[in-house]
């Protein structure tokens, strides 16, 4: 293989560095056919807007949340930006980069420091895979502090950026999603198919030449890690923790 490609399966929430019920599932040829198989032409709202709705309830139900603040202060910073993306009918770009840095910043106070955070061309972000080191004690807490950062700042927002930059048509298949953010950014012919993207995303593909198309390059990855897919060149950055 060329690169590694993961895919998340996730609640109503969504995935991404930090959000709730999310677990990396293994590439193996069964299961991802039963991924590309799994909720086929549903959705996951009827529109953006019962999309937003679904946000907001999660945030205001979000236990997980609730047992890290106390005090309710983060979970109305989430709320606010919620309730300006309700406003607005999407959220700002200005809003998603302030809880990435949020984020970046409470993964630092914790003493982590070399975050790096990797912006796609829709202006989606996902945090680098890490270079592990059994002999750095701070591999028994990186995950643990990953998931509690992610839950204070990028939870449920996170998730619904990613729609809305890359699953606009709100399908609730991650491959439907990101096959259709792909034709839509004309980043593929339209005759690529799903066939196509699985052959690319987890065929026996040793070469870039065998590719049919070119998801390791600038612009496909948008698409597909807005949809929790996440692939990675050999040549991708790593943390040093």
């Amino acid at each position: 293989m060329i690169a590694v490609a993961m895919v998340m399966v996730c609640g109503v929430a969504g995935c991404g560095a930090g959000d709730t019920q999310a677990s990396t599932v293994a590439a193996s040829d069964d299961y991802i056919d039963q991924l590309f198989a799994r909720d086929r032409g549903q959705k996951i709202a009827s529109s953006f807007d019962e999309r937003i709705d679904q946000t907001i309830t999660g945030v205001e139900h979000d236990s997980e949340l609730e047992e890290l603040d106390p005090t309710g202060e983060y979970k109305e910073r989430k709320l606010e930006i919620l309730r300006r993306t309700k406003q607005a009918g999407s959220m700002s770009a200005a809003d998603y980069e302030s809880i990435w840095a949020n984020y970046r910043q409470c993964m630092t106070d914790r003493g982590y420091k070399n975050i790096i955070l990797l912006k796609q061309v829709n202006g989606v972000y996902t945090e680098a895979g890490h270079r592990i080191d059994r002999n750095n004690p701070r591999e028994r807490t990186y995950t643990k502090d990953m998931m509690e950062c992610g839950i204070i700042h990028t939870g449920y927002l996170n998730s619904l950026y990613k729609d809305q930059q890359g699953n606009p048509n709100l399908f609730k298949n991650p491959f439907e999603g990101a096959l259709d953010c792909m034709h839509r950014n004309n980043y593929v012919p339209k005759d690529y198919s799903l066939d196509d993207l699985k052959h690319d995303l987890y065929g026996d593909v040793t070469d870039k030449s065998q590719l049919k198309a070119d998801i390791y390059g600038a612009q496909i990855p948008s698409c597909l890690i807005a949809n929790n897919i996440t692939v990675l060149p050999e040549d991708a950055p790593l943390e040093e923790l």
